[in-house]
């Protein structure tokens, strides 16, 4: 059973196309799960993941994985390359909170101390869905969404999302139409 340093790891998260501030946080979450182990296979009542970001298989996971990522078998998943790139799609589509070592923080002690405080360590938990303002609201839609799970929270996030909105139009549109508009909102 290969195990893998950071660097490899490092190496196949970029191929599979992770954008560099996520790779450090991709390593630690692939050491969190299998410690790097190429071959690491979870196979119990409520598991079945392969390889180094453990990809679950479990129950009617498998098929539909299968054909999503054009596997034959399971143990293709222990190939880095091919986990690699079922980690990406899985990203793709759920965000860094599919790992369990993600939600928990249990990745966080496999972070080198270089990437503690850098900002790459911790990238954002969705995929990135636009740059310049789009991608800054959906950002922050995103992670105010995360705060608040429960109605005040979503409450909340749309009030702070409005505000931002007010306040960046706020040297386009008087102050005094912004206030009617939300106004009319409100109403």
């Amino acid at each position: 059973m290969a195990t893998l340093s950071r660097e490899q790891i490092a190496t196949y998260a970029k191929s599979a196309g992770f954008p560099d501030d996520l790779v450090p946080t991709m390593v630690a979450i692939a050491l969190a799960e299998s410690g790097g182990r190429t071959e690491a296979h979870a196979d119990d009542s409520d598991d079945n993941s392969y390889g180094l970001w453990q990809i679950n298989m479990i129950g009617s996971l498998g098929p539909g994985r299968r054909k999503q990522f054009g596997l034959k078998t399971d143990s293709e998943l222990l190939n880095p390359t091919v986990n690699a790139r079922a980690a990406y799609a899985i990203y793709k589509s759920q965000g860094l909170k599919a790992w369990t070592t993600y939600t928990s923080g249990k990745y966080k002690k496999h972070l080198n101390a270089s990437d503690v405080g850098t900002g790459t360590a911790e990238a954002a938990t969705q995929p990135s869905s636009g740059t310049g303002l789009t991608g800054g609201l959906n950002a922050l839609g995103a992670n105010l969404m995360k705060a608040g799970s429960n109605i005040g929270g979503i409450i909340v996030a749309v009030v702070l999302v409005v505000l931002g909105v007010v306040i960046l139009m706020r040297n386009v549109v008087p102050v005094g139409k912004v206030a009617k508009l939300a106004g009319k909102v409100v109403k």
